[in-house]
């Protein structure tokens, strides 16, 4: 059977106690969603607003983080920096300095019981090494030629002491001997021996001074 429904069936239902309540509760119903849909829109986008800021915040506290780290990483490589730097400068002179050099192959000597018979210094040029730095220009080399009277002993006790030598150097060629003690007419209360060492010493051709 067909249902016929009209609106003044529909009428005459909500005329009805049962009616009443239904209409009544549907209106509740609709009012109440309405309210919540105004109610927590609002909220979901002060909500997400405040998830958007915490995350800026987030991203923000991550960078100082991170920006503090990096400060960090810097002040120990500056610390560690200045003691490699303050050594640089304490063993690589700025500017070419004979007399220095002299003065501790004359001490190494009397340490070692040896005695250091001439020193002769050839001119400057620039070191020969393989480097792509540009100033590399700039480190110059010195030659020097010695000549350390002594026996074996002695003589090697001053070469352990080149070792502790407070300067960049490098040794060309080393010679041992007696036949140039005699030749030279050298005290011979001296030592039998005379090395004869061809060395070079290097400083850093600063034109900033």
């Amino acid at each position: 059977m067909e249902i016929k429904t009209s609106t003044a069936q529909l009428r005459d239902y909500l005329d009805t106690k049962q009616g009443k309540t239904y209409f009544i509760a549907i209106i509740t119903l609709i009012t109440v969603t309405i309210m919540l849909v105004f109610a927590i829109v609002p909220a979901v986008k002060s909500i997400t607003d405040k998830i958007a800021q915490n995350n800026v915040r987030r991203d923000y506290l991550e960078a100082l983080t991170q920006k503090e780290k990096n400060t960090k990483d810097l002040l120990v490589q500056e610390e560690q920096s200045q003691s490699q730097i303050a050594f640089l400068e304490s063993s690589l002179p700025s500017k070419r300095n004979d007399e220095y050099i002299l003065a501790n192959l004359g001490e190494m000597a009397r340490q070692s019981n040896s005695y250091l018979v001439s020193a002769d210094f050839g001119e400057d040029s620039v070191t020969k090494i393989a480097s792509d730095v540009e100033t590399k220009s700039r480190l110059k080399q010195v030659p020097l030629t010695i000549s350390v009277q002594g026996n074996i002993p002695t003589l090697g006790e001053f070469m352990k002491k080149m070792e502790s030598f407070p300067m960049p150097f490098v040794v060309e060629s080393l010679v041992f001997g007696t036949k140039d003690v005699r030749s030279q007419s050298l005290p011979i209360i001296r030592g039998d021996s005379l090395l004869i060492a061809k060395i070079n010493y290097y400083y850093y051709d600063d034109v900033t001074e």
